[in-house]
């Protein structure tokens, strides 16, 4: 636990424990107020000040949520343009980062969380990107669930802010089992950079800087024990002996994240310029989950691709091409998987499921209304918002001023981008069909059939239980197991009985690929 400033408390808090809610409380219908009070009539200057010495430093104040008071809470701003560029404009409305249980220990909000984040809508003159992009991201991997707060400080409204859930031990054994891995915060430290005696470097891509670990801490911030000589080993095998990452590494979730990321322009991501927001995860399994983070500016929000010089035009965001730096040893992450002919083929026919399932479906402009008219009210109350009401109600549609430039809008974007993506060469191949399995145990084995036509393999991805890494294993269509013919479209497998209680399936044919569940690995099939 890194130190906090404790001379900045003026008094001993009492402390509380509270009982958990039911309540989600980043539920998008559950949007609260959170009232923060410092003693200190000058909090800004103070917290300003904390900011400029480093995201260790906090001034304690209390907080009441939904009827309860937090005593000794600590607060200091977070972000780095989204505070930087909203300081300069003079604006009250800076982003907030807010722990419940730096003193006492088991002082939490419900849930289970330990910190607020609130982000300030820094250019998303909608307001609802985060929402909406953390929505669809949530079907496909492991991602925060993001909604609203009203933010008041001394009784004085400040603005409404995005409500992000915090990627800490809550979120880590809801997702992966357990809290007890390694997580790395991929995100350079922008204020205390150098890279003395290193290779040049500017962002966190997990390009090799050597092994030593020193090289690496300007870019990866460690949230768990120091552990940094395991980040280097992952970062060594990623560059240098990519053969040996299906051990290592959660290849299906890291191609879901950069189909997300491409198909739905998040730039500010590993994809584009700066290569950062994002997670890693290391868990009990010894394997390395990615989590996004900071979604603020999904949707072309921000127009760095990190290929060409100048800012993107819209037209460039929305024909953004499917194969941004898959050539590009900088980006190894994105490079070094697509040098693998069935991973290409795995992440476009992501890329389509994306697209159907959001898009041509419509159902993300749908839900894009639901938000929009969920948050009106607010939005108009803000007398502190970044940007205007007309931007606002502009922004969803079209483009709309954000400060200096333009942001443009999400429909806008995402429909010329859908016709752009489906007319593309490389998503026009039509992978296998498959439409029904079987599993049953009986004598010690789990016998799991799938019928598939236009396609040669059948892969059956197994685990015992959930949290645990999926094998692999080929299926036949031989006439063996459950398979009552051979060469009839039903592919077969036997397995030990404790060895599978979830799996899904890969078809596979000479141009493409297709998943059963199409949202597999994060959906899979039980047996019963």
């Amino acid at each position: 636990m890194k130190n906090v400033l404790r001379g900045l408390f003026l008094a001993i808090c009492l402390f509380q424990v509270h009982n958990s809610f039911t309540q989600q409380i980043y539920d998008l219908k559950y949007n609260k107020d959170i009232k923060l009070y410092f003693r200190e009539k000058n909090w800004g200057k103070k917290l300003d000040s904390l900011k400029r010495l480093g995201n260790s430093y906090r001034l304690c104040g209390s907080m009441m949520f939904d009827g309860v008071q937090y005593d000794s809470v600590l607060v200091r701003y977070k972000g780095n343009s989204s505070y930087n560029a909203v300081r300069q404009q003079q604006s009250a409305k800076l982003p907030f980062n807010i722990r419940v249980n730096e003193y006492y220990k088991k002082q939490r909000l419900p849930g289970g969380y330990e910190t607020f984040k609130l982000s300030n809508v820094f250019r998303d003159p909608s307001f609802i990107r985060e929402a909406l992009a953390y929505d669809i991201y949530r079907k496909y991997m492991p991602a925060s669930q993001a909604n609203f707060a009203r933010l008041y400080i001394n009784d004085k409204l400040i603005g409404l802010y995005n409500s992000i859930e915090p990627v800490e031990d809550a979120f880590l054994r809801h997702h992966f089992g357990s809290d007890q891995g390694i997580l790395v915060k991929c995100d350079p430290d922008w204020q205390n950079y150098s890279r003395t005696n290193c290779p040049a470097n500017d962002k966190a891509s997990l390009t090799y800087l050597g092994e030593d670990p020193k090289c690496y801490l300007t870019y990866y911030e460690m949230k768990s024990d120091d552990k940094i000589t395991e980040l280097v080993k992952f970062i060594r095998i990623l560059n240098k002996e990519p053969e040996k990452l299906e051990t290592i590494l959660n290849i299906d979730q890291t191609l879901w994240m950069h189909a997300l990321n491409n198909s739905m322009v998040n730039l500010d991501s590993y994809l584009g310029k700066l290569s950062h927001n994002y997670y890693l995860y290391k868990d009990t399994s010894g394997i390395w989950q990615p989590i996004i983070w900071d979604l603020n500016l999904c949707f072309g929000g921000f127009r760095l691709d990190g290929i060409e010089a100048n800012p993107l035009s819209n037209e460039k965001l929305q024909q953004l091409s499917p194969l941004a730096h898959t050539q590009d040893a900088q980006f190894p992450l994105i490079a070094q998987l697509f040098k693998n002919d069935l991973y290409r083929k795995i992440y476009f026919a992501h890329m389509k499921t994306v697209l159907r399932e959001n898009f041509i479906n419509v159902s993300a402009y749908s839900k894009a209304a639901e938000i929009k008219m969920l948050i009106d009210p607010w939005v108009k109350e803000d007398k502190n918002k970044l940007y205007s009401y007309d931007a606002f109600k502009q922004n969803t549609d079209f483009s709309a001023d954000a400060g200096k430039s333009k942001t443009i809008g999400i429909t806008e974007l995402m429909k010329a981008r859908t016709n752009y993506l489906q007319s593309h060469p490389l998503l026009q191949h039509e992978g296998p069909d498959l439409n029904s399995n079987t599993a049953v145990k009986k004598s010690g084995r789990a016998y799991i059939t799938c019928k598939m036509t236009n396609g040669h393999r059948v892969i059956c991805y197994y685990r015992p239980k959930a949290h645990m890494p999926f094998k692999s294993v080929e299926m036949k269509d031989n006439g063996n197991q459950d398979d009552a013919l051979a060469n009839d479209g039903v592919f077969s497998i036997s397995l030990p009985e404790n060895q599978v209680n979830q799996y899904y399936f890969l078809g596979v044919n000479a141009d493409a690929v297709s998943f059963f569940p199409e949202r597999a690995s994060h959906d899979f099939f039980d047996i019963k």
